[in-house]
C-alpha cells in the first residue's frame, strides 16, 4: 500500500544512525529525510516479511506515488541524486499492473545496517538508542495523554501504571545463548518446510525483541543487565511494549532472560477474558451455564481437545475466536475463518481441519448462542452499563476508562470483534494496571507488563490481589504464579 505520511521517529542504535548519516550527509535535508524514511520503512517491512516468509526480501519496498512525494516533500524535490549515488533503488511505474514506483534502500546498505543490529549484549549495551531522523536520544516515557498517531486518550492512572515499570532486569548471557540456538534452528536444513518456517518466525521475532532490550541497557555485572520498557496504549487500555521486548518474545526467550534473575516471579491471570465474559453474562442476565460448567471441571480445555483430537491450546484458540465473534462458517479460508485457521495450523491437512471444524461447531454451539446474545447486548441494549449516555452515537466506556465509538467501525463483523475485545481486554488490563499501582504499598517491583499478568521482583501478597480486584471491578480475577514455560 502506498505510504501517505513520512516517519519522523524511529529508534536505532547510534552506530546505525552514524552509518546512515555518513552515506547521505552531502545531500540536502529533504533528501536525507527521504532516505531515512525509506530505511526505517524498509526495516519495518523486512521484519514483517521475515516473520511470514523464508525469503524475507520480497516486498520490503515502499510505494510512493509522485503525488504523495510532492505533497510530503514539495514539488521541487527530486530523489534522483540519491538514486544516482547508489543509495536507493527504484522500480518502474506500470499502468497495466496498477503499480506506482516502489523505493528501497540499496540491498547492500540494508545488509550492512542489519549486521549492525546483531551484536552480543555486552557490546550492544555500550551503544545508545537514538532517533534515526535527528540523532536525538531515544527516551522511553509513559504513554502520552493523547497519542499523536492513534489519537487515543489514555487516563492518568493508566499512564502512572506504565511509568512505574521503569526497569526490567534480564540475563544478557542467557539471551545471547538463546538467540544462537534459535538462529541455528532456523538454518536447520533437515527440518520440514513447515517446521523451518516456524523456526524462522521464532528467530526473527526474538531477534527483533532482543534488539530493543540489548541496546542502551545498563550492565549490572555477572552477565545481568537492565533496560527500561517503553509502552504505548491500545484502544482497549492494554499496554503494548514498543519493539516487543520481553512482552512479545517467545516463551523460551522469556525463560532464558528471567529464570536466573534473583527474586523474579511470573504472575498470570487465569483464563482472564473467559472469566471477564462470565461476569458480563451474569450481569446481563444471559444464561452462563456452559461457561460455568467449563470452569467447574479440572482442565476442561484439555478434555475438549482430547475429545476433538486437537491440542489444548488449539481448542482454546477456537473458544476465544468464538468469544470475539467468529462465525460458525464452513468456508475454508484460514484468513477469514479463524477457527478453521487455528485447526489448519495444527493439523496441516485441509480435509481433517474441515472435518474437525464441524465437531468444534457442535461442541461450542450452546456457548456461541450466549456469546451472540452478549454481542447484541453490547451493540443494542439500552441497559448495557458500558454505554455512555452523554454521547450522540453509541459509545462504550470500559474499565480502563477508554472510549470506543461503535460507528467508527463500518464493518459489522469487525465492530463486534473490536467491541468484545475492548470490554474483555479492558477489564483484564484494568486489573493489571491497578495491581501495578499497588506495588509501592505492598513492596514488590513490577518489571514487565504481560497483558494478562505481571513479572515482578518479589511476591505479590494476597491483600494486593484482593485490592486490585475491588478497584478494577473484576470480581473473578484469579492471579496465579507460573514458571516461564
Amino acid at each position: 500500500m502506498p505510504a501517505s505520511y513520512v516517519l519522523s521517529r524511529f529508534p536505532v542504535p547510534s552506530s546505525v544512525r552514524d552509518f546512515a548519516l555518513g552515506l547521505v550527509q552531502q545531500f540536502s535535508a529533504d533528501e536525507q529525510r527521504f532516505f531515512f524514511h525509506l530505511l526505517a520503512s524498509n526495516l519495518i517491512n523486512l521484519q514483517r516479511n521475515r516473520k511470514r516468509n523464508v525469503d524475507a526480501w520480497v516486498g520490503c519496498e515502499v510505494e510512493l506515488p509522485c503525488q504523495t512525494i510532492d505533497a510530503l516533500f514539495g514539488t521541487r524535490f527530486s530523489w534522483h541524486a540519491l538514486h544516482q549515488a547508489g543509495c536507493i533503488s527504484v522500480s518502474e511505474y506500470s499502468w497495466t499492473r496498477h503499480q506506482c514506483k516502489a523505493f528501497s534502500v540499496e540491498r547492500g546498505i540494508l545488509d550492512r545496517v542489519c549486521g549492525l543490529f546483531d551484536l552480543p549484549t555486552a557490546v550492544a549495551c555500550e551503544q545508545s538508542l537514538v532517533n534515526l531522523f535527528d540523532g536525538q536520544p531515544h527516551a522511553p516515557a509513559p504513554p502520552p495523554y493523547q497519542d499523536p498517531d492513534s489519537k487515543l486518550f489514555t487516563r492518568q492512572w493508566v499512564r502512572d501504571a506504565a511509568g512505574l515499570i521503569s526497569s526490567c532486569i534480564f540475563s544478557g548471557d542467557a539471551l545471547d545463548q538463546h538467540l544462537d540456538k534459535v538462529k541455528s534452528d532456523s538454518q536447520n536444513g533437515e527440518l520440514s518446510r513447515e517446521a523451518r518456517i516456524t523456526a524462522v518466525h521464532r528467530y526473527y521475532n526474538d531477534r527483533a525483541c532482543a534488539q530493543r532490550i540489548k541496546f542502551d541497557c545498563k550492565a549490572l555485572g555477572n552477565g545481568f543487565y537492565e533496560y527500561r520498557p517503553n509502552y504505548r496504549s491500545q484502544y482497549s487500555g492494554r499496554l503494548t511494549e514498543v519493539g516487543g521486548g520481553v512482552q512479545s518474545c517467545t516463551r523460551d526467550m522469556k525463560r532464558a532472560v528471567f529464570d536466573s534473575v534473583n527474586g523474579v516471579r511470573n504472575y498470570d491471570l487465569k483464563a482472564s477474558q473467559a472469566y471477564a465474559l462470565l461476569q458480563d453474562l451474569e450481569d446481563a442476565q444471559i444464561d452462563p451455564t456452559w461457561l460455568t460448567q467449563y470452569f467447574q471441571k479440572p482442565d476442561t480445555a484439555t478434555a475438549y481437545g482430547e475429545k476433538l483430537g486437537i491440542s489444548k491450546d488449539t481448542f482454546k484458540r477456537c473458544l476465544y475466536a468464538t468469544v470475539m465473534g467468529a462465525e460458525f462458517s464452513n468456508y475454508r479460508d484460514p484468513e477469514s475463518n479463524s477457527i478453521y485457521g487455528a485447526l489448519l495450523d495444527e493439523l496441516e491437512d485441509e480435509a481433517r481441519a474441515a472435518a474437525v471444524m464441524k465437531d468444534v461447531h457442535t461442541e461450542l454451539a450452546a456457548f456461541k448462542s450466549g456469546v451472540d446474545t452478549w454481542h447484541d447486548w453490547l451493540m443494542l441494549s439500552p441497559n448495557c452499563p458500558y454505554v455512555m449516555s452523554n454521547r450522540r452515537e453509541r459509545t462504550l466506556l470500559n474499565e480502563c476508562d477508554m472510549e470506543f465509538r461503535l460507528a467508527s467501525e463500518e464493518d459489522g463483523g469487525r465492530r463486534k470483534r473490536r467491541a468484545a475485545a475492548f470490554i474483555l481486554q479492558g477489564r483484564e488490563a484494568a486489573y493489571v494496571h491497578r495491581l501495578t499501582l499497588l506495588a509501592p504499598k505492598y513492596g514488590f517491583t513490577p518489571i514487565s507488563n504481560q497483558h494478562d499478568g505481571l513479572v515482578t521482583i518479589g511476591e505479590i501478597p494476597a491483600e494486593a490481589q484482593e485490592q486490585a480486584k475491588t478497584q478494577s471491578g473484576f470480581r473473578y480475577a484469579r492471579l496465579e504464579e507460573k514458571a516461564f514455560c
